[in-house]
Order: structure tokens, then C-alpha cells, then sequence
């Protein structure tokens, strides 16, 4: 059968990207190898830009919606305490989250195709070629592929064959329901989020309710983990933390981990258009390397991915020129953020700034939600990340020569992004 647009991946990317192309009219097939509804490996969170990109009122949605109001972020076993008194994230269930995008882009006329594996694509001059798993294929003028990190439509089309493992993080991840009784016995901290950092792995725990559902995981990067120190030895590590703690019992049984990589360290680091396709979301890179936050980016992307396709066709051409005005406005978009993160990383890896944040962010609220809280939700864009620091930056070197016998630092030791 033939189409305008095949979407490979009803994640809330592709899913919205097909949205807003059926709602112009546009013949749209959307391709997911899970069936709907699909459970995803994720901690399960969302800021507000989120539903205002959706189009969607957090009051009136009939989804699981938790309120998130602040964060604990856990440094040196002690519990930092950060409340903005006003929701900044929501808790959400993917599976009622993704499902949700995908009636949409039916309601608008996308056609589904459910429990089907892409295996293939084939690119020709007049025409771009789905093949599946059980031998059916599907021609359309362009493909959208938002398949993931390995997905089935970026090897084809020989924009991402691989992945450095330096540019990749591993989640692991569960979500159990335990009910209200357990969940108010388990933590006094409903609607603020629990964060372990652990920056000599490069990476952090979580631990929150969303609802009477407990989402628990933790995500590190890949290059930095070894047979000695792997995923199920820090997550055990890290259970027995939360135990300690009082946060589990032997009463709970959680759901079995599962694990997903992404490539979020650098964000994009090869091309995310071609001839006949695009990627968006986790196919392209495109998740934050400042909190791992996929959701935002991957429907940023997807409305992008819409509108160069309206475009083309328009046109009636779907060549790589004609496409690549994707990348001029994703990177605009994304790009600060990308370079916000990598930023905040540096200084995390930095031996002497990092003892020195450390220490005054156990000390300074405010220098807390700057560096951490502030980042990671999107509560203010990167412009005002920089000129907080900038602005700290006295009061944090005579901190540090005061209290820890520091001979200097460099503006240049606080200022190395690596993100172009």
C-alpha cells in the first residue's frame, strides 16, 4: 500500500509527527514493533513545555499526572531539600502517556500498524521502501525514523550504523505499583523526586511515587562502566542504598529492571537527514545530555520533522537539500541546551570544582537549583544557567580558598563546554 509519510516508531515523537501531518491532510502510516500499548523503559517524567507542545491542559488530561514541586538531591549521604512551591515536572505512566499521542494521530487519520518489526528500508528515486519482519512493504515519498537508538531506519539509510560507546547511557529502570498504604509508609516526599548523584559514574539514581506507583532506576554512561563495575552492580548498590534508607522493604516486589541505551552524552553527533528521511528522537541523538530527558526533545524534533515534510511535499521533492532545513532548526533549538549540559558536566568531572560545588551546594539553595534542579527540569533557559554561575563565581573561589586550601581556579577551569 502507498503513503505520502511512513513513521517508523510510535514513540511520542513519531506518533507526533504523524499527528501533525494527518491533522494537514497528509497520507500517514505510523509502524511500531510493540503493540499498543507499549510499556518503555523510563523514569517517567515531563516538564510543562511538554504539554504545551502537545496542545494539552495538564487539568483536563485523564492520564496519571503527578506534580512535581521541588527535588532531594542526596550528596555525601546527606538529603538537600529543594522546593520551588509550584508544579515544574510531571510523574507520568508511558505506556498511558505514548498511547495517548497515538489515538491522536489515528483520530486525525494516520493509520497504525502495530506488532510489526521494520527489518529494512529501501531508497529509491521516486519512491522510499518500508520492509518488515513478516515480508510485507510499504512505499511512501519520505520515512520519519523515531525507532529508538537502534533504529531500523538510521542503519538503513546509512545515517547511524553504529554508536561510539562514549556517546551512549544505559537506564535501568522499574515501575511497580504498590499501592497507597505502602507508598505513603515508603516516603514522606510525595511530589519531590529523589536524586543520587554519582558523578565519578557520570550518571545518577532516582527513586519517586507517581501515585501509588514506584519508579526506581538509575542511568550511567557506557564507557565508564566495566566488568568489575556494571549495570547490575551499581544497581544492586544502589537498592541496598534505598533500603538503608528506609525507601524498601522486603514487602515490595519490584517489577524486573529493563534496560535502554540512548546516545545522549554529546546530543547529535552525525547527520539527521537524508535523502527520503529523517530522524527525530532517540533515533537522531536527540536526548539531553543534562538529565537524560527524551520526551521534549524527541516531540521538538517530530514538529520540526512535520513541517520540512509539509514542505517537501509541497514541493514534490524530498532530496537531502531539500530536507536540510531540519537541521537548521533543530540545532537553534537544541543546541544551548546540549551545550548547558556539557557544561555542567565539566564541572562535575573537574577534581577541585567539584569538591568545591559539592561543598556549597550542600550549603546554598539557590546555587543547588542552579546547578542541578534548575537544569534538569527546564525550569530557565541555559542564558540564565550561565550568568548565575558567572555572577557566583567571587563568592564561590573565596569559598574555595577559605575552606579548602585551593591555590586558584581559572575562568577558563569554569568555562569548557564541548558541545559546538
Amino acid at each position: 500500500m502507498k503513503y505520502e509519510v511512513i513513521v517508523v516508531g510510535a514513540g511520542p515523537g513519531g506518533a507526533f509527527a504523524a499527528r501533525q501531518l494527518a491533522k494537514k491532510g497528509v497520507k500517514v502510516l505510523l509502524i511500531e514493533k510493540q503493540t499498543i500499548p507499549r510499556k518503555k523503559p523510563c523514569a517517567g517524567w515531563v516538564t510543562p513545555e511538554v504539554f504545551d507542545l502537545l496542545g494539552w491542559d495538564p487539568k483536563k488530561l485523564n492520564i496519571l499526572l503527578e506534580e512535581t514541586r521541588g527535588g532531594i538531591l542526596w550528596i555525601k549521604g546527606e538529603p538537600l531539600h529543594t522546593d520551588y512551591q509550584r508544579p515544574i515536572a510531571y510523574g507520568i505512566l508511558r505506556n498511558e502517556f505514548d498511547t495517548k499521542i497515538v489515538e491522536e494521530a489515528r483520530s486525525a487519520g494516520a493509520d497504525l500498524i502495530d506488532g510489526t518489526k521494520v527489518t529494512d528500508i529501501d531508497i529509491g528515486s521516486d519512491r522510499a521502501m518500508v520492509i518488515t519482519s513478516g515480508g510485507k512493504t510499504f512505499e511512501g515519498q519520505i520515512i520519519i525514523g523515531a525507532g529508538g537508538t537502534y533504529c531500523p531506519v538510521a542503519k538503513g539509510s546509512g545515517l547511524r550504523k553504529s554508536w561510539a560507546r562514549d556517546e551512549l547511557c544505559v537506564t535501568f529502570s522499574s515501575e511497580t505499583r504498590i499501592g497507597k498504604e505502602k507508598a505513603a509508609q515508603l516516603t514522606k516526599h510525595r511530589g519531590y523526586p529523589e536524586f543520587f548523584f554519582m558523578p565519578w559514574e557520570m550518571g545518577y539514581g532516582w527513586y519517586f511515587l507517581k501515585q501509588d506507583y514506584l519508579s526506581i532506576g538509575l542511568g550511567v554512561r557506557c564507557n565508564l562502566l566495566s566488568r568489575d563495575k556494571n549495570l547490575r552492580f551499581l544497581l544492586n548498590n544502589f537498592l541496598n542504598q534505598l533500603r538503608e534508607l528506609g525507601r524498601l522493604d522486603d514487602s515490595v516486589t519490584l517489577s524486573p529492571f529493563r534496560g535502554y541505551n540512548y546516545g545522549t552524552y554529546f546530543g547529535p553527533t552525525g547527520m539527521t537527514y537524508g535523502n527520503r528521511v529523517l530522524l527525530v528522537g532517540d533515533a537522531g541523538g536527540f536526548s539531553l545530555n543534562s538529565s537524560g530527558e527524551g520526551i521534549r526533545p524527541a516531540l521538538v524534533t517530530g514538529g520540526f520533522a512535520a513541517e520540512i515534510v509539509l514542505d517537501a511535499l509541497h514541493r514534490g521533492r524530498f532530496d537531502e537539500h531539500t530536507l536540510s532545513p531540519y537541521e537548521e532548526k533543530w540545532y537553534p533549538a537544541l543546541r544551548r541546551y546540549y551545550r548547558r549540559g556539557s557544561f555542567l558536566i565539566y564541572q562535575l568531572r573537574h577534581t577541585t570544582i567539584t569538591e568545591v560545588f559539592h561543598n556549597f551546594i550542600m550549603k546554598e539553595d539557590d546555587l543547588r537549583r542552579l546547578l542541578f534542579f534548575d537544569p534538569f527540569y527546564n525550569v530557565v533557559p541555559p542564558k540564565k544557567t550561565y550568568l548565575g554561575i558567572l555572577s557566583r563565581i567571587p563568592k564561590l573561589t573565596r569559598y574555595a580558598f577559605k575552606t579548602m586550601a585551593v591555590e586558584s581556579i581559572s575562568l577558563s577551569d569554569l568555562w569548557r563546554p564541548n558541545y559546538p
